[in-house]
């Protein structure tokens, strides 16, 4: 609420907004409305609207990285291991904050996939062999996990790359996803 301007008079307004997370990354223009809803009687009310010059980028402040994937040099199909790693919240936003609706509305849960493959590049394509979640990371924070994974017993026997993948179901609004997965050691399956 802006109090009573009086003749050819201005008032400096000041206003916070919190963007939606469903906005897309791109930019947009920022403006006002003076008396959106007609309520003062005015000489002349197409006069009433502004916007910005410059414009306004929106991108999203998460973005995860696995930061570490590392597996025992040799497994045993029908056997669990464990496969260590680390994600990493590299962007400027937390995930799991309240504002987060992309997220909460999906669950409010983050998947991390642990995959087999046959090279470096790890897809959801490949083998999956075991998830971790998680719900919130801060900016800037990594978060360890140690997870129990079996192979599957018709895996065939060879050379393997372990590797993982933050966000495998692609639920979180991030700054980039094209960074989100990292292939580790290679692991020989007998």
């Amino acid at each position: 609420t802006v109090p009573s301007v009086g003749p050819g008079a201005s008032v400096p307004v000041v206003a916070t907004a919190v963007l939606r997370t469903d906005l897309p990354k791109r930019d947009f223009y920022v403006g006002a409305i003076a008396d959106p809803g007609n309520l003062v009687p005015e000489f002349r009310n197409g006069n009433n609207e502004l916007a910005a010059v410059n414009l306004l980028t929106v991108t999203h402040g998460p973005d995860l990285v696995v930061a570490s994937v590392q597996a025992p040099a040799e497994v045993e199909c029908n056997r669990s291991f464990v496969v260590d790693l680390t994600i990493t919240n590299q962007g400027t936003g937390e995930i799991g904050a309240a504002t987060d609706q992309a997220v909460i509305a999906k669950g409010s849960n983050i998947e991390v996939g642990i995959y087999l493959s046959t090279n470096a590049g790890i897809t959801v394509s490949d083998t999956l062999v075991g998830t971790a979640v998680f719900s919130s990371l801060a900016a800037g924070a990594s978060l360890p996990l140690s997870v129990n994974v079996t192979l599957p017993p018709n895996l065939a026997p060879g050379q393997y790359y372990i590797g993982a993948m933050a966000d495998r179901s692609r639920v979180l609004r991030e700054a980039s996803n094209a960074n989100n997965a990292l292939a580790g050691n290679r692991i020989t399956v007998r």
